[in-house]
């Protein structure tokens, strides 16, 4: 007769002691660790030290479904990957400070896993290792920093339920991250719901996918760094935000549902604002934005059935809430055109030096650092009575200038000075003067008869207050 002898490390795994009324059963899962589990209450320890073996199939595997609870006690160094994939009835896991391993998908699938309690600082838990924990709503663990340096998004250490997070046998609520902690982990304190405050240290850089959402009671947050996607959607809480200059984007769904919010500044430094970030904000009603240039993603403000934008006109923010149908008013203008000042000619007016809104068409004069509103008869430079002629049409307003017979005075080319009130009350309409160099003092032309004057074009550059009261018209030749 033949003897089949399996090898001795499946043995090895395979032994176990049954205690009367088979109440336990043990058995070895590593050269210097052992288990034990109690079939009554589905109690489960592991006991010894070194690391836990490598196995296709766990030691425990016909008795997966009568594990309740774990504890890795001190001395085991590690938990193996897979090892208790798939135990749906494990409710509660202790993990000892000696455990600095757990494999990847070491717990994958406990689909009634509600605590895990860590006492380990330096534990390293592996891809996937709580994946698909769906129940879970308690983590322990000894300290704040110790919790802050799990990788919980890889793993799938966080609350996957609405729980608590307990530091040193207390719940926590009043969040303070502790300088040196330069960035949250994404999911870190998701569903939290004891948390209702948070502070960061001022060397804070970066704030990961979902790291928040669901704090239920947050209630208030400075926002202190670049964040992630849905960093606090769900936060139901939630009724102050402030985003510092120091953001220069907001992620996708970063406010979603969270609906006690009612008023946020986005500041300048803001860019874009990804897809839904404040979609299903019910309560938002005031949103000041003073960018003039900032992108928007896919349904930003979805579902804000009251929500009013503050906008620069011409802005981007000002097209998307035109383009999205929604409430906005202007706080400003983007951009102001600068509006050289016109000189009035004899067929036009003039205006003075202003601004221009390109968008709504708005005008502005600027005194220092402001702007003001203003209008266009405020701008306006009434036309000029002066005409220069060519031939006896002016060239500017085509008009035709002749004497007509009207009372003329007519100034010879050897008259060299016309003194002050030379003209005064002369009667005559119409004063021609012909010497180009003509010295002319003031109030000389004070003639409240005239309405023409005629002058050589090289006397328009010394032109000075030869007319007192009058005002006629002055034509150039």
């Amino acid at each position: 007769m033949k003897l089949k002898i399996l090898p001795l490390l499946v043995l090895c795994m395979l032994i176990f002691t049954l205690s009367a009324g088979a109440e336990t059963v043990t058995g070895t899962c590593g050269k210097q660790l052992t288990w034990s589990l109690d079939l009554s209450t589905g109690a489960m320890t592991i006991s010894g030290t070194g690391s836990m073996g490598v196995f296709s199939e766990a030691p425990w595997a016909e008795y997966t479904g009568s594990i309740r609870t774990l504890v890795i006690a001190d001395g085991p160094a590690s938990v193996s990957g897979y090892a208790f994939s798939g135990c749906t009835a494990l409710e509660e896991i202790t993990l000892s400070s000696t455990v600095i391993s757990v494999g990847s998908s070491a717990f994958a699938g406990c689909t009634a896993l509600k605590t895990v309690i860590l006492h380990g600082t330096d534990t390293v838990f592996g891809f996937s290792a709580f994946a698909d924990c769906n129940n879970l709503q308690d983590i322990r663990v000894d300290s704040l920093g110790q919790y802050l340096g799990y990788e919980h998004a890889v793993s799938g250490l966080y609350l996957h339920q609405p729980g608590i997070i307990t530091v040193d046998g207390a719940p926590l609520m009043q969040l303070v991250i502790p300088q040196g902690i330069t960035a949250i982990d994404a999911r870190a304190f998701c569903n939290c719901t004891g948390i209702t405050s948070v502070s960061f240290p001022d060397d804070m850089t970066a704030l990961g996918n979902y790291a928040f959402a669901g704090c239920t009671a947050l209630k208030q947050v400075t926002i202190p760094c670049a964040m992630g996607d849905g960093v606090f959607s769900d936060c139901t809480g939630l009724t102050d935000v402030t985003i510092t200059d120091n953001v220069t984007a907001i992620g996708k769904r970063a406010f979603q549902g969270c609906t006690a919010l009612t008023a946020v500044t986005i500041p300048d430094s803001v860019t874009a604002i990804g897809n839904s970030a404040f979609y299903g904000c019910s309560g938002l009603q005031s949103v000041i934005i003073p960018s003039k240039d900032i992108t928007f993603g896919l349904t930003v403000f979805g579902q804000c059935n009251q929500v009013q934008l503050q906008v620069l006109c011409g802005s981007t923010a000002w097209q998307y809430a035109q383009s999205g149908r929604i409430s906005y008013r202007l706080s400003g203008h983007a951009v102001y055109l600068e509006q050289s000042q016109t000189p009035p000619t004899c067929g036009e007016d003039g205006h003075q030096q202003h601004y221009a809104c390109p968008s709504c068409g708005t005008l502005f004069i600027k005194s220092g650092d402001t702007m003001t509103e203003t209008d266009a008869d405020a701008l306006r430079i009434p036309r000029t009575r002066r005409h220069h002629l060519e031939g006896s049409v002016c060239r500017d307003c085509g008009r035709t200038f002749a004497v007509d017979g009207k009372p003329c005075i007519t100034i010879p080319k050897g008259i060299t000075l016309l003194g002050s009130d030379a003209l005064l009350n002369c009667g005559a309409a119409v004063v021609v003067i012909e010497n180009n160099s003509i010295t002319i003092e003031e109030n000389a032309l004070a003639s409240p008869d005239l309405t023409a004057v005629f002058l050589p074009a090289a006397l328009e550059k010394n032109e000075a207050d030869w007319f007192g009261t009058a005002a006629p018209e002055i034509i150039y030749r």
